[in-house]
């Protein structure tokens, strides 16, 4: 016997949800007993309401009476440190103060750029430098291990200021360094 699926959608319809009525209130019962919790503790704050506290009764007050109001005595402290100081003259001498001698550095700054192992990479290291205006030279080093190493180094500079200006120089034409002071 066939079945005829014309009209057969695999899956159930969705039954419409709905609408709760009930929430408004709901939430305006919500909010009610939260103002009237708050109301009430406020109440209970303000009036004080102890209903354990045992009452007692009022006891006669008696009037005191105040003692009469004398003057305030002068203290009888005698300062002798005005008359003293007025008789007395103090000289002070004049500070010395030592005035800093011109620094003479001795030390030089150079900016170094790169340290490589080949030499070929150096010298065109070098030359891209070079072309950008750089006062550029190679160093040949030999390290601990034996190893040569050949330092891109530009300057000397007198002053760190002056090797800092030229670093700065160099990283508006994406190269970097350091600044290293060098004695001369």
């Amino acid at each position: 016997m066939s079945k005829d699926y014309k009209g057969y959608n695999s899956k159930p319809k969705k039954a419409r949800r709905k609408t709760n009525s009930k929430k408004p209130l709901l939430w305006f019962a919500v909010f009610a007993i939260v103002v009237l919790a708050a109301f009430a503790g406020y109440w209970y704050l303000k009036h004080d309401y102890h209903p354990h506290k045992e009452v007692l009764p009022a006891k006669k007050s008696v009037p005191v009476k105040a003692p009469a109001k004398m003057p305030p005595k002068k203290p009888s402290v005698n300062f002798e440190f005005y008359n003293i100081l007025t008789k007395q003259t103090v000289s002070v001498p004049n500070p010395v103060v030592a005035t800093p001698k011109a620094a003479q550095s001795t030390a030089t700054y150079i900016v170094q750029v790169a340290s490589l192992k080949d030499a070929n990479v150096a010298d065109s290291f070098k030359a891209k430098l070079a072309l950008d205006g750089f006062n550029v030279q190679v160093k040949p080093i030999v390290n601990s291990s034996g190893n040569k190493w050949y330092r891109v180094q530009i300057g000397p500079y007198n002053t760190f200021d002056d090797a800092y200006d030229v670093l700065n120089n160099l990283r508006k034409n994406h190269f970097d360094g350091m600044v290293k002071k060098v004695a001369s």
